[in-house]
């Protein structure tokens, strides 16, 4: 079976989209690929490109820490296999076959943005319709103290 790992420094990513690179591997923990991640990516590019990676490498299995609740529904819609990591494991440490299996999208993480990847709208805050805020004005977050004039 084929896996893809998000890494770090060939350490499983903290976060799946936003590691800095992918490793694939065989179930014998050979390490088929490194593909680098472009940095200017921005998250929906970089989830297009996992999905693309997915397929070209015939991957059917991803070993993630922490992954976010669309992005785990889209693996699961493409019948990929999802394990979830100890932490800072090392890759080639892996025991591939003892890892627990996620097999329901209560595992990944809500966006912490409304963001839609192909929406003509960007990330929206709640900070970026307020252009000065003092120390007694309330505000959706509560009353922002140490502010400073």
């Amino acid at each position: 079976m084929i896996y893809a790992v998000p890494s770090q420094n060939f350490h499983v990513g903290n976060h799946f989209s936003r590691s800095p690179q992918i490793v694939i591997m065989d179930d014998r923990q050979q390490v088929r690929h490194i593909i680098p991640w472009n940095e200017s990516d921005n998250s929906c590019n970089k989830k297009n490109r996992w999905m693309a990676i997915i397929g070209t490498y015939h991957v059917k299995a991803v070993v993630v820490r922490h992954i976010g609740k669309k992005m785990l529904g889209h693996l699961f819609d493409k019948e990929v296999k999802v394990f979830a990591s100890p932490a800072k494991a090392l890759i080639t440490a892996l025991d591939l076959k003892n890892l627990p299996e996620i097999r329901d999208t209560e595992y990944g993480r809500e966006s912490r943005n409304n963001h839609r990847c192909g929406s003509k709208r960007g990330p929206t805050s709640v900070l970026s319709t307020t252009s000065t805020l003092s120390r007694s004005q309330p505000h959706k977050l509560g009353v922002i103290k140490r502010v400073y004039q």
